[in-house]
Parts: structure tokens; sequence; C-alpha cells
């Protein structure tokens, strides 16, 4: 049986938060209801059971960025990781160096194509008007379709200039969001992985107890300073480095691209009924069959034996009850879109024992809480039987796809709910009830209307962004990776 991959599951991951982002941002400053906490005020407006912890993690976006960034910490760091144990210093640096440079291009090429197909999409005047995203863009910087191209071209060149800048904006306020708010992370991306990089060089030549001391210091630090992006990537390559070292006390040869499964595959092939008997009948094939059955059974009972003398030890237990702990934080409400619940609610109030006192504002609260859970998330996974968590992960064929197109369906989802969305929306609505769509409250007197046009926009909209998602990642997506090849070539 071939070896998986031991980070496909981060794949999976990946594509799972990428998909609650894009769906979150359907309903983002309308349906203002999912974001808030079943505790919050007045109740005829919420005690919802969507609002209840684990339901509503899939009205967790912000959750998944925080989880993207520790998924990004591990995954740029653990095949350098794994080189570096080989010993091989001259290809070590060179390794490091290639991915830090082509780590520019292939985030930023792709965020400036799409930043200049949604600004002449604006200029022809093909986003709708009624969205509240396009009229807080028109209100903030005051340039219009069809107005003077210079003045996009301005606004457009002061854009890119700061989503390229990794020390610009340092929290989520202070962003230039532009036409695509999602785009508010690319500089802390960028910002992170640099610091992956630095930290990976600077430390090669350490003890990996004391690599692992010190990065958990630092992310613990960095955590403690509000500073929530640089905590999840420093944690995501403290938990690269457990998983080298774990790699290593076993036994298993490193490499850079393919790494063994550490755990016998034979309980699989067991279930699966794969293995045959070591010895074979010379009787009737029914007598044959029976025996056969027999043995498959027995082995599916010996199997599942296994497994659950497996998660019912103390190492098993104590990574559930984490799984469950870190789910629990990234469902931290962030509030209500129109404005921040700005306090822990029930269920969340005990964190002001713990929570410090630098946590001056919500934003930092609610992000530093939910890149704990996510943290947690990730080492539980890392570190239960592996046919618990990444096994499921790993091989279902939807999930790996929307992980192959998670950055595209990253990139464009803006795009398309600007065409699109409100055209949707507002045929439905007035199909259903005859008026044009009200929007906010006015909209939730019509509980069957609102749940339909929510239920047929999404329907509508979701296979088109998986299609165009698929076409950004085939030609925009595809060329950034050639360019960054090109371009090292040519540095180097």
């Amino acid at each position: 049986m071939d070896k998986m991959d031991r980070t496909k599951y981060l794949d999976s991951l990946k594509g799972l938060a990428a998909v609650i982002v894009a769906f979150d941002r359907l309903f983002l400053n309308d349906l203002n209801l999912a974001f808030r906490s079943y505790w919050a005020e007045p109740a005829s407006k919420n005690r919802v059971w969507l609002q209840l912890p684990f339901f509503r993690i899939i009205f967790a976006a912000h959750a998944m960025v925080t989880l993207f960034f520790v998924i990004s910490g591990y995954v740029v760091s653990i095949n350098l990781l794994r080189l570096r144990e080989r010993r091989h210093q001259a290809d070590f640096l060179g390794q490091v160096a290639s991915a830090a440079t082509r780590r520019v291009f292939r985030l930023f090429l792709p965020v400036a194509v799409i930043a200049c197909v949604s600004q002449f999409l604006f200029w022809v005047n093909l986003y709708s008007w009624t969205s509240v995203e396009i009229k807080q863009f028109v209100a903030e910087h005051k340039i219009r379709p069809w107005s003077a191209p210079g003045g996009h071209l301005a606004f457009l060149f002061r854009y890119l200039t700061d989503i390229v800048n990794p020390f610009g904006a340092l929290q989520y306020k202070d962003v230039n969001h532009g036409l695509n708010e999602q785009f508010w992370t690319m500089p802390l991306e960028f910002r992170g992985s640099c610091l992956v990089y630095f930290l990976v060089v600077v430390m090669a030549p350490w003890r990996a107890q004391r690599r692992l001391i010190v990065l958990g210091a630092l992310a613990v630090y960095f955590l403690w300073y509000g500073m929530w992006d640089i905590a999840t990537f420093v944690a995501g390559l403290w938990l690269a480095e457990m998983k080298v070292k774990q790699e290593a006390e076993h036994g298993y040869p490193h490499h850079p691209q393919h790494h063994p499964d550490f755990e016998d595959d034979s309980d699989e092939e067991n279930v699966n009924g794969t293995l045959q008997p070591p010895f074979s009948w010379s009787t009737t094939s029914s007598l044959s069959s029976t025996l056969s059955s027999l043995s498959t059974w027995s082995s599916s009972f010996r199997a599942d034996s296994k497994k659950t003398r497996q998660i019912m030890t103390p190492v098993s237990i104590t990574n559930i009850i984490l799984f469950v702990l870190g789910i629990h934080l990234m469902c931290l409400p962030s509030g209500s879109t129109g404005g921040n619940d700005g306090h822990l609610t029930t269920g969340y109030r005990i964190l002001l024992i713990l929570q410090p006192s630098t946590w001056k504002t919500w934003d930092v609260v609610h992000h530093s809480w939910k890149a704990i859970g996510s943290v947690l998330v990730i080492h539980s996974i890392n570190n239960s039987p592996r046919w618990l968590f990444q096994r499921p992960l790993e091989t279902s064929r939807t999930l790996q796809y929307l992980g192959r197109i998670s950055f595209p369906l990253y990139l464009v989802q803006q795009i398309v709910y600007s065409l699109w969305r409100e055209p949707i929306k507002n045929w439905i609505w007035k199909d259903l009830t005859g008026y044009a769509y009200p929007g906010g409250q006015l909209a939730d007197r019509e509980r069957f209307a609102c749940v339909v046009m929510w239920m047929g926009a999404t329907m509508i909209l979701g296979p088109v962004l998986v299609y165009v998602s698929e076409e950004v990642g085939r030609y925009i997506d595809g060329a950034g990776l050639v360019v960054a090849r090109e371009v090292e070539r040519w540095l180097v």
C-alpha cells in the first residue's frame, strides 16, 4: 500500500477553511444573526441554534484565517526542516533562499492580477451598487465608474503598494481593503512566512529540544502582546519542529517531498479485507468462502479492538479534549458585521481569568483566542491516531480538491459576489414576495422568503465560484509558479 503524505490532511483542512470563508462572505454585511453570539441581546433576535458553539463553526470565518496561518507556518517549513536533518548545509540554505524568493511571487502575482481585474470591472460599472461593500468603497475613496481612468490607476497603485507591504498595517482596522476585502491577510501572510524562513535558518545549528523551547516561548511572547498573526506562524513552525523531532526519534529518513507513514497500515487493509490468510484451503469453494469471511471478520474485530485501545490511552484522550477545546475557541463569536459584540459572552467568560491586559481591543481579543484554538486543533490532529482525524481528511477526494483550489477560491470570491450576488438575491426575493429586497431587519419579517433567497443564492453562486476558481488556478496561479521559477533563474 502506498504511503500517504503526512501533511496531505492539511490540504483538506485548507479546503474546508476556504469554503467556510467563501460561504460566510456571501452573508457578510447582510445576515448579522449568524455572526453574533447565542447569548447576545436582545434575546428575541438571537437564541438560534446555529449561534451555539460547534454549530457556528460554519460561520467562523475569522477563525479560518488563524487556522490558515498556523497551517502556513507548518507547511512552508516542514520540508525545509526535513532537508536540514539530512545534514547537507549547501542544499539546505539554497532551498531556503529559493523558497523565500518564490514565496513573494506566488503570493502577490495572482493578487495583483485579481486586483487589476476587479478595478477594471468596477470602472466599467459591472459591479452591483446595492452591495454594502461597493457603497463603502465609493464613500471612502470618492471614485466612481466611468470616471477619469487616472484616478482609478492612482488608487490601484496605492492599493497594490499597501497590500505588498508586510510592515504597513499591523491591525485590521488600518488595512486598505479596496475592492477585495479578503486581501487584508496578504501582508500578514508574507510577514509571517519571512519570519519562519528567518527562524529556520537561525535555529538550524541548534539542538532540537532548545529549538522547541525557544519557539514555544516566542509564540507565547507574541501572543501576549496581541500579535496573534506572528504567533500563529511561529506556532506552525513549532508544530513542524515537533513532527520532525518525532520522525528522527522513529529513525525514518527525511525527504523533502515524500515522507513515510509511521503507523502500520495493516489495520486498514485488514478492515477492508484485502489481506489473505497465509495458507490456502484445498476444500470446496463454499467452505473456503465461509472461512475467508470468518477470517476477515476476525481481522476487522482485532483492528477495531486495537483502535479502541489506542483511543482510550491518556495521550489520545488528552488530544481529543484539546481538539474539542480548540474548536470551542474557534467558535468564539466575532460580533455582528455592523458592530462587534466587544466582549466574551456566556461560555467564554472564564477566559477573562487568563486574558492578558495587553489585549486592548476586541479585534485582538477574539483573533488571539481563535489563534490558540487553531494551534490546539492542528496539534491534536497531528498527535492523535492517524485513523481518527488524518485518514478521513486524506482520503476525501472532495476535500482534497477543495484544498487544491483553496487559494484561487480565496482570490476570486469577492469578484463573483460583487458581480452576481445582489442581482440573484433581488431576483429570488422579488419573485417570492413581489417587491424589491429591503435588506436588514425588514427582510427578517419574511422568514420563508429569506431562507429560500439565501439557499438559492448559495446553490447558484457556489458552482460558479468553484468553476471560476478552477480556471484561475489553472491559468493565473499556474502563471505565478512559472514566473517565480523564471525570476529565480534570472536572479541566480
